[in-house]
């Protein structure tokens, strides 16, 4: 496994300065990107990015956007995006796209963050997209599918220590049922998902991989799929 090597004494101004004369001229040193912001952290990175909007009035994202292009500056920019700010714009992203395999990126930001963390997100949705989270999610989905993700991403969860450990078996094994049965229309499985902390949730998935040998990845993909397939029939017909 790699591992990012950063150095202890990093100077923001001085790398700023770099990656701005590896943006100027005809052509951009992508190397000299590269061996700036390969090597710092995340903390490092927030401290570079404030001093080149110091430095040059813009932010760093938006000039690599004019240098850049491709899987390269994708990388680079979601790289250099806080936590919050990179789950906003992969929800944005998921929600453009608009298909069951982009859909599990709003479950996994709705299961996977915090209560505070993805309130986190649905500032940085409403700051850099100027529309919230939740309108997002209802614009761009439909039936079931809609109630289940705008579910997901509306409630403030309990986020205490304490968790079930026979409750997370019981709550996966009615999310099994519920996905064996189709019962799609189901309110249990909006509320497992939707009330439960990331601790009882982590749980719950745990139980159902350990129990029908699967991951709830896997298994809610599954689920939107069906779901997605199901509207789409519907509008032909």
């Amino acid at each position: 496994m790699a591992t990012l090597v950063v150095p202890k004494d990093s100077s923001p101004i001085e790398d700023a300065e770099t990656i701005k004369r590896a943006c100027k001229g005809l052509g951009t040193d992508e190397r000299a990107l590269i061996s700036i912001l390969a090597h710092r952290n995340e903390a490092q990175r927030k401290l570079l990015r404030q001093a080149y909007l110091d430095l040059y009035h813009q932010d760093l994202i938006q000039q690599l956007k004019c240098e850049v292009s491709g899987k390269f500056e994708r990388g680079l920019c979601y790289w250099i995006m806080e936590p919050a700010e990179r789950d906003a714009a992969y929800a944005k992203e998921a929600l453009e796209k608009a298909t069951p395999n982009y859909y599990k990126i709003i479950i996994e930001i709705g299961c996977t963050r915090t209560s505070e963390e993805l309130l986190a997100i649905k500032r940085s949705c409403q700051f850099l997209y100027k529309h919230s989270l939740e309108e997002d999610v209802a614009s761009h989905t439909f039936g079931d599918i809609r109630r289940l993700l705008v579910a997901i991403v509306s409630t403030y969860r309990y986020e205490g220590h304490v968790i079930d450990e026979s409750g997370g078996i019981l709550e996966a094994n009615i999310i099994h049922q519920i996905i064996e049965k189709k019962d799609f229309s189901n309110d249990e499985i909006i509320r497992i998902l939707s009330t439960r902390s990331k601790k009882q949730l982590c749980v719950t998935f745990n139980s159902f991989r350990n129990i029908y040998g699967s991951t709830i990845t896997k298994v809610m993909l599954a689920l939107v799929v069906i779901l997605f397939f199901k509207h789409s029939t519907r509008k032909i017909i």
